[in-house]
């Protein structure tokens, strides 16, 4: 039996999301992929270039909103990396703004953190990236989730060891992969 319940949002965070999507442009009706290509620890984060080339592929379909924390210098990466179009930033939002800006959203991609359980408990449709931490132990848990792991002998790796890793948990991870899950949450 599923017991999941999505948050329930207030109506002043609700209607600062309106006016926030409608001060940017976004139409009524448009699809939106919003992507936080950030966590809390830079050694668990897909290259902002990936994150680029899936901006630049979602263009064609969706409207591409960026989810930028005060931790998070690779949206600025991300959006230099970008060869379409500008994408809408949400930058350094409270989290309940955040939740009812991101629960527009038609699909939602991000790395292992915070901002990724937040789209996955809103009921988004959500592809959540792994890398160096385990997605059994640390995944999202709800059936809207996708999760994108590539188990290999170093995976997942101790904190301490993050650092000096060269990530290959998340450097053959392809575009491709990605645009493939993407493909069907943005029809």
């Amino acid at each position: 039996e599923d017991l999941f319940s999505p948050l329930c949002l207030p109506e002043d965070a609700l209607s600062f999301a309106r006016d926030f999507l409608a001060s940017s442009g976004l139409k009524e009706g448009e699809q939106v992929l919003a992507i936080h290509p950030g966590s809390g620890s830079p050694a668990k984060n897909w290259e902002p270039k990936n994150f680029a080339r899936l901006a630049d592929w979602a263009s064609d379909r969706a409207q591409v909103l960026l989810i930028c924390g005060p931790a998070d210098d690779e949206v600025d990466e991300v959006r230099r990396a970008m060869k379409k179009v500008k994408p809408l930033v949400a930058d350094n939002l409270p989290l309940m703004p955040l939740a009812a800006v991101l629960n527009s959203a038609t699909a939602y991609l991000g790395n292992d953190s915070g901002i990724t359980h937040l789209a996955a408990s809103l009921a988004i449709p959500t592809v959540a990236i792994f890398g160096p931490t385990d997605p059994t132990i640390w995944g999202p848990r709800t059936a809207n989730v996708r999760i994108i792991y590539t188990k290999i002998s170093c995976s997942p790796c101790p904190p301490e060891m993050r650092t000096e890793c060269p990530r290959p948990c998340l450097e053959n991870l392809r575009a491709g992969t990605v645009i493939e899950m993407l493909n069907s949450l943005l029809r």
